[in-house]
């Protein structure tokens, strides 16, 4: 297991300066700890995005493995609204929304998901949009959750030329050679979709035919308080089996 603070991303998300009429104060995480999301890749050209992203494009990050038919899971560690990161627009430390996850990447294996891959993965974003400076960093995907309210947060970006976002969809569109010579090999249009919570429900990539080349879509969610009920209706069950059955749980 690996533990490390780092930007997760399928993409491309680009950070920047925002506009201050909807205050930090206004923002806050939508999800709790011990709330697992649970995502299917449903569609997976694995061609195709070799050809736009080169052939290391699934070696690691959200991508890591990824095919279709696989799942992905996070299940929340921490949640933190009073951390402090520090911002190159005040100089100073700022008041930071923390979120630590496990991390199971993508897997053919049911439900039998075993060890995480990935254990108390991190990231933080300041609470406060104006703390950022209009400054960009390139990841691979867009990031799996933001603030909620998602919609006032996303419309609040002072979003570079490659990003739109309608409602709580955010669309980033590159053309060929555009982030450096020769990357990507190919245009891509990249859409996410954030659901009430600020978890990225929906992922889909384009290629430059319009084809839907990659879509992951979030299939479960489970909110922590659930989770002793359901592993109590599990163990009831599996007592059952063995009495009925009298075989021994897996």
């Amino acid at each position: 297991m690996k533990a490390k603070y780092f930007l997760l991303g399928f993409l491309l998300l680009t950070m920047f300066a925002f506009s201050g009429m909807v205050r930090a104060a206004d923002y806050e995480i939508g999800f709790e700890e011990d709330d697992e999301f649970i995502w299917d890749c449903t569609i997976c050209n694995e061609e195709e995005m070799e050809d736009i992203f080169t052939k290391d494009w699934d070696a690691e990050g959200v991508s890591e493995d990824i095919e279709k038919g696989k799942k992905m899971k996070i299940v929340i560690t921490e949640t933190n609204d009073d951390l402090k990161g520090y911002s190159s627009v005040t100089g100073k430390n700022e008041t930071a929304l923390g979120v630590k996850f496990d991390w199971w990447t993508w897997t053919d294996n049911g439900d039998d998901w075993g060890d995480e891959d990935y254990e108390d993965v991190g990231y933080y974003l300041l609470a406060d949009p104006d703390h950022y400076p209009e400054i960009y960093f390139v990841t691979l995907i867009p990031f799996p959750w933001f603030p909620i309210p998602v919609e006032e947060y996303l419309d609040e970006l002072d979003l570079y030329k490659w990003y739109d976002v309608d409602g709580n969809k955010l669309t980033c569109e590159i053309d060929e050679g555009e982030l450096e010579e020769g990357y990507p090999e190919e245009d891509f249009t990249m859409e996410a979709t954030y659901n009430d919570k600020g978890i990225m429900s929906k992922m889909i990539i384009f290629n430059d035919d319009d084809e839907v080349i990659l879509k992951a879509v979030i299939s479960g969610i489970i909110p922590g308080y659930e989770l002793p009920i359901l592993l109590g209706v599990a163990a009831i069950s599996t007592i059952g089996l063995i009495y009925l059955y009298k075989k021994k749980r897996i």
